[in-house]
């Protein structure tokens, strides 16, 4: 198996906060790894250091054998990261086929000049965007809203359309900040079989997840944190039984 991601030692610090503390773990191609922990335990941060939000104190991010640590956001999607985040993120007035569009235009080559003069290029380029928008709205469950506005969606259909952006810029590595977030049990298990599809056609996911339940039926491994540092990494078994994990979860009796 290829090694996807590798972080090492990673440190960062908030004035005289460290968020983040010397955390490593390493993540394969086409696996699922869960990060989770209790509120306030440094996975957005995680996430934000990984994507090139916040640029690392300390340590390497290695993606796909490169260093990426501190690369700005732009240059790490163009590599093949994507990710959601945990509060929606759409362009409200847009339909929800327009979103998944905007997503593919990274990958697009049009540039400004091509799409003022709309050439043959341009315009097969954007049947292509189109039929492949179309596409991940029929994996997401979303086609029967794809005129919709976006801020007209349900909570639950807005959260698949963001993974619907971030699988637009067809990402290697995707990266999902709690996904099924204020889901209902039917909501969340169409997300946990979105998952599944998702890394059955190949991409790698990196997800924090913080219910416990979803984290241990989806994921291949888990790392948990608390106060920025690992205390535990493992199968889902494995973690369900540490002492550590359920006093960080539950509180020392």
């Amino acid at each position: 198996m290829m090694l996807m991601l590798d972080v090492k030692e990673v440190t960062k610090f908030f004035g005289g906060l460290c968020a983040i503390s010397r955390l490593s773990f390493h993540i394969e191609e086409h696996e699922i790894l869960g990060v989770i922990g209790p509120n306030g335990s440094g996975k957005t941060t995680l996430f934000n250091l990984i994507t090139g939000v916040h640029r690392p104190d300390g340590g390497q991010v290695v993606f796909g054998g490169e260093d990426i640590t501190g690369h700005k956001t732009y240059d790490i999607v163009a590599r093949g990261i994507a990710r959601t985040f945990q509060t929606t993120k759409l362009f409200g007035r847009q339909s929800t086929l327009g979103n998944v569009i905007m997503g593919l235009h990274c990958r697009t080559s049009a540039g400004v000049w091509g799409a003022l003069a709309r050439g043959p290029r341009t315009r097969a380029e954007e049947q292509q965007s189109r039929a492949k928008a179309l596409e991940l709205l029929e994996l997401l469950s979303l086609s029967h809203v794809r005129d919709r506005q976006a801020e007209l969606l349900s909570s639950a259909e807005q959260r698949r359309l963001m993974i619907g952006i971030a699988l637009a810029t067809r990402p290697r590595l995707l990266l999902l900040d709690e996904p099924t977030a204020g889901m209902s049990a039917e909501e969340t298990a169409e997300v946990v079989e979105l998952v599944g599809k998702i890394r059955d056609g190949g991409i790698t996911v990196l997800l924090i997840e913080h219910n416990m339940k979803v984290a241990m039926n989806i994921c291949d491994r888990l790392v948990a944190i608390e106060s920025g540092e690992k205390i535990a990494e493992g199968s889902p078994e494995k973690i369900a039984g540490n002492e550590k994990v359920i006093e960080a979860y539950l509180g020392r009796d």
